[in-house]
């Protein structure tokens, strides 16, 4: 199983293994290899889909510079969520 955009005989694997989001608390994969990658893949394998932690920390964030009584923030983050 190779990695996208990585040559399996060009870069070697360190670590792989599974963990959880400590932003939503879904269950994704950590990879790490020796060229300096470090990404968080929601699932192993084609389409090799990025955990977007990022967007639900952008979110929370903002969730909290706004206070708890904005409303459409807190649909928009409970909405991403469920994705």
């Amino acid at each position: 199983m190779s990695i996208p955009t990585h040559n399996p005989n060009n870069c070697i694997k360190v670590k792989l293994f599974p963990t959880k989001c400590k932003y939503c608390g879904e269950s994704i994969f950590y990879f790490e290899c020796k060229c300096g990658s470090k990404v968080f893949f929601d699932n192993l394998g084609e389409p090799w889909s990025i955990h977007n932690y990022n967007e639900i920390l952008r979110l929370l964030i903002k969730l909290q510079k706004t206070g708890i009584r904005n409303e459409n923030l807190k649909e928009e983050l409970n909405n991403y969520s469920k994705k």
